[in-house]
């Protein structure tokens, strides 16, 4: 029996210590995020249905995404009534928008426009985050029956064509096409479990999620996603066009099988809109001036697709570069050299495009003239005025400044304000320079990026351990000594107290670790 007890112990103190630091890492900010999407058998995975998730994102937010029965970021949707024109807009985080509320949303932007000219017209938004178009041709082999569209916008970015020729989107199973337009991957996994993803520490220790590397220069090694971009086609893009090709194939077919007409408007990105910044991004990622690679080249293979199927291409370019001059069309990330997704300006910007070049193929409206609304958010700041990281700043330094005088009632009134703002201001920015170094480093190597969270968690325990010396002896004595005595009803208590301990030692005898640990308590 006794023997049963120290293993019960020993086993209690690994759980215990294994729940400490999966919550110590949850703290910080690394544990799993919660996710809008689920396992899907004929795409991989798409977005959650009768959902409902708030994200921020250090420029943007916060959005609300709320997704209907079948999982399309719209209204619920029904049966198509007899005279009803229904559109698909099909695509990936650019037409779910990611950045933007609804209301700011080219999707929606066209619907509210084309329902307030009278026209009789439903525009469904089947968009989900890092769909590439092979996913998005089976979505719609898979649900175009059943919703029984008129037109499918199918809406590309730049790094559609390469995932075409991948088996796995970052781990996580996906379709394939051939040449010929077959879907020819088999029945697809669900991955979506398992400790490593559905955990903190399965997260740190996993090397999955980082896509596959090229090194376009000597300096630079970059996501496989931007291969496209190369004027001269690198190893790695392999048949990806061909395969892309082939996905668009069977799109088409199937909206001929579904009396449906098909458009392709590729989504311009930032450095098709904007020359500097098309430099800067070279530069940045490639490692390379623009005569070795054009943001071009991903919406001209697009768009030569289009004409090899005789659809309709709608090349927009023109109109993101005219928007963009007068005002950013583009989320800006703190200045950083990237390309992300439209801003509400760049929104509505394409949403005037797609209108100009779509009217003509709908249902004539009853006369009436609508036009859209300004913007209203989706840019660096939300409708307050503030991002996200300020108001918690904020919100803290109130709640924390009041504790303060309640506690130390002597201190000089206009002491508590500056000494908690500062000391919030040192935890802030050294968790937000981390994170910056940590994306940027995402940005031009990836390889690299994903290592630092890990070096990172195990400098602050080799930091811990080094405050505390000579009392980890002491601490490992005492568990030993409960661990021995089979009382392992009481380790979960020990552990706790032994960690918490541990940490206001630490903070005694370290300046420069006791803001972020008098912070947490």
């Amino acid at each position: 029996m006794r023997a049963i007890n120290v293993l019960l112990s020993i086993v209690v103190s690994l759980v215990i210590g294994l729940l400490v630091f999966e919550g110590g890492l949850r703290l910080i900010g690394m544990g799993p995020p919660a996710s809008l999407t689920r396992y899907d058998a004929d795409t991989g995975w798409s977005n959650r249905a009768d959902y409902q998730q708030y994200r921020t994102g250090k420029d943007f937010g916060p959005v609300s995404f709320e997704f209907n029965s079948i999982g399309l970021r719209d209204d619920p949707v029904g049966a198509k009534a007899g005279d009803t024109f229904r559109v698909i807009m099909l695509g990936d985080s650019f037409t779910l928008g990611y950045t933007v509320e609804r209301e700011d949303l080219f999707v929606d932007l066209l619907e509210q426009r084309w329902q307030g000219e009278g026209r009789k017209v439903e525009v469904l938004n089947a968009g989900v985050i890092g769909w590439s178009t092979d996913q998005q041709a089976a979505w719609l082999m898979a649900h175009g029956k059943e919703l029984d569209p008129d037109l499918v916008v199918l809406l590309p970015y730049d790094n559609d064509v390469f995932w075409c020729g991948e088996e796995d989107y970052t781990g996580v199973p996906k379709p394939m096409f051939d040449e010929t337009g077959k879907l020819v991957s088999g029945e697809l996994a669900d991955t979506t479990g398992g400790w490593r993803k559905t955990t903190a520490v399965g997260r740190l220790v996993s090397s999955a999620g980082a896509p596959p590397m090229f090194n376009p220069s000597k300096s630079k090694s970059a996501p496989g996603d931007f291969a496209i971009l190369m004027k001269e086609a690198p190893k790695i893009l392999g048949d990806s066009p061909e395969r892309a090709l082939g996905a668009l194939k069977a799109m088409k077919a199937e909206c001929d099988s579904l009396g449906a007409e098909l458009v392709i408007a590729p989504i311009p990105s930032n450095s098709s809109a904007d020359a500097d910044f098309a430099r800067k991004f070279g530069k940045s990622v490639f490692g390379l001036d623009p005569s070795a690679w054009s943001p071009d080249k991903a919406i001209e293979f697009y768009l030569t697709a289009a004409a090899i199927l005789g659809v309709k291409g709608l090349d927009a370019r023109g109109t993101m570069k005219v928007a963009h001059a007068t005002e950013s069309c583009y989320i800006d990330y703190f200045g950083e050299d990237r390309e992300w997704h439209f801003n509400a300006t760049g929104n509505q910007a394409f949403a005037k495009f797609l209108n100009a070049q779509l009217a003509a193929s709908l249902p004539a409206g009853d006369g009436s003239t609508v036009v859209l609304a300004e913007t209203t958010s989706g840019t660096a700041d939300d409708a307050a005025g503030l991002p996200f990281w300020a108001k918690l700043y904020l919100g803290l330094w109130v709640a924390l400044t009041a504790l303060y005088f309640g506690n130390y009632k002597d201190e000089a009134f206009f002491l508590p304000p500056i000494k908690v703002g500062l000391l919030l201001a040192v935890v802030f920015g050294t968790f937000m320079g981390v994170a910056w170094c940590v994306e940027s480093l995402n940005v031009s190597h990836p390889e690299i990026g994903r290592l630092v969270l890990p070096i990172l968690v195990a400098g602050i325990l080799l930091f811990v351990a080094y405050k505390l010396g000579n009392r980890i002896a002491t601490i490992s004595e005492l568990i030993k000594a409960f661990i021995l005595r089979g009382h392992w009803y009481l380790m979960p208590l020990v552990v706790v107290l032994l960690t918490i301990g541990s940490l206001l030692v630490v903070a005694a005898s370290s300046p420069l670790v006791a803001p972020f640990i008098y912070t947490l308590f």
